[in-house]
């Protein structure tokens, strides 16, 4: 697992009915007129903070969903960033057989996301949030597979 240095910051990006209510929260006045919000955090040193952010602007966010509606959380964390089997991070490789290269391509295609969560109300998309690392010099493969056989939790 790595350990890095950067900074780490979450976005939520709402649409519809979510986006709605969180204009109601800050300008009741265009709530209507709103149909997708998104929102940056500000940055903090440690992905701990960021996901406990995120964790709790989703909460905030989707607590005004109708309770009628049918509301699925899917939240995935990046096997880079957690103690797992490196069958797990094998899995988001991506190797290009000419060169040896090894392209780390992440669950969303980003490397630096540490968690992503999609929230959907009757199997539409209303919340999309993740929390992420600015970018940084990403470790080789070999020091990846050493930091898994020898986790360090910070």
């Amino acid at each position: 697992m790595i350990n890095p240095l950067a900074s780490c910051f979450f976005t939520v990006a709402a649409t519809g009915e979510t986006a709605s209510a969180v204009m109601m929260e800050i300008s009741p006045a265009t709530a209507s007129d709103i149909i997708e919000v998104t929102m940056y955090s500000d940055d903090f040193d440690s992905d701990i903070e960021a996901i406990n952010g995120l964790d709790a602007t989703v909460k905030q966010m989707t607590i005004g969903l109708e309770a009628d509606t049918t509301k699925e959380v899917v939240e995935s964390f990046n096997p880079l960033y957690i103690p797992v089997s490196m069958e797990e991070v094998d899995e988001q490789l991506e190797l290009n057989p000419r060169t040896d290269a090894i392209k780390f391509r992440g669950m969303d295609g980003n490397p630096y996301t540490v968690k992503q969560v999609v929230v959907k109300c009757d199997d539409e998309q209303v919340l999309y949030a993740k929390a992420q690392y600015h970018p940084f010099e990403l470790p080789g493969y070999n020091d990846i597979t050493e930091q898994h056989e020898h986790p360090s939790i910070n």
